[in-house]
């Protein structure tokens, strides 16, 4: 499940990064790379199951359902609001249509060490050696 979780990520940064591309056939290319970013969904609910118990699957679901429904609604103001600006010239006057996509990828990318962490096998602990 990790290196589902990872490359998922991976393949999701990619994809968001190659969306920047000026080249339509680019864009076009870069869909189902990007789509690859699906499979990291499923392994983050492995990982956040069995962090929970029975008794409290249910709130873990709704805890991640309302958490996607805020982004959802913040992050195509965030998107459409980084592209209003950058299509406008931004602070330097250079036009940038493609910086809410370079962001995106960035933030993906973010992530990748952030779940490489928390994903770690725990270490087998080693009972202590008595000495006879």
């Amino acid at each position: 499940a990790r290196n589902a979780l990872l490359g998922g990520l991976f393949f999701g940064g990619v994809g968001m990064w190659l969306f920047g591309s000026p080249s339509t056939l680019v864009f076009w290319l870069a869909i189902p790379i990007n789509a690859l970013w699906g499979i990291a969904g499923s392994a983050e609910q492995v990982f956040m199951t069995s962090r929970v118990g029975h008794d409290e699957q249910g709130e873990l679901q709704g805890a991640l359902g309302a958490l996607r429904s805020v982004a959802m609604i913040g992050a195509p103001m965030i998107f459409a609001g980084i592209f209003a600006y950058f299509i406008r010239g931004g602070p330097s006057g250079i036009e940038f249509p493609a910086a809410p996509w370079y962001l995106a990828a960035a933030l993906v990318f973010a992530s990748i060490p952030v779940a490489w962490a928390v994903t770690k096998p725990a270490k087998a602990e080693v009972a202590p050696v008595e000495a006879a």
